[in-house]
């Protein structure tokens, strides 16, 4: 996907997410059933062992789902989200891909994969998501 691809709801919701933009994540693409998400790892989002420290790690992935869970018009929420963390952190960036896996009427279920800059699976999470409007 191409920064082209991109939705607007997206771009628009990311622009208001006070959280995520003081930890430095950002929006690299929404589109057709997916959202990347990504940071620059620096020193502040270090734990005491010099990793990314897993609320970061969960920051990210629960920041893609969101922007996938709302690129469509919908107003979502996350119900349940349930993280594996399977490795550190560690490089320059995490980037974390959000697929939809399902979707009805009231409520959606996303996967989401976080990768280190080597390709590697840093976490796993599984979100649950219930539609307000």
């Amino acid at each position: 996907m191409s920064a082209m691809d991109t939705s607007k709801e997206a771009m628009e919701l990311i622009s208001r997410d006070r959280f995520a933009a003081e930890n430095g994540i950002r929006l690299v693409s929404c589109a057709e059933g997916a959202a990347v998400a990504e940071v620059t790892l620096e020193e502040r989002h270090k734990n005491a062992n010099g990793v990314a420290q897993g609320g970061l790690i969960f920051t990210l992935a629960d920041t893609a789902f969101a922007l996938l869970c709302n690129s469509d018009g919908k107003h979502g929420v996350g119900v349940v989200n349930t993280i594996n963390f399977l490795r550190p952190g560690v490089g320059t960036r995490l980037t974390a891909v959000a697929t939809m896996v399902g979707q009805t009427r009231s409520t959606c279920c996303v996967d989401v994969l976080v990768r280190d800059d080597q390709d590697r699976v840093v976490a796993k999470m599984q979100c649950t998501g219930y539609y307000v409007q």
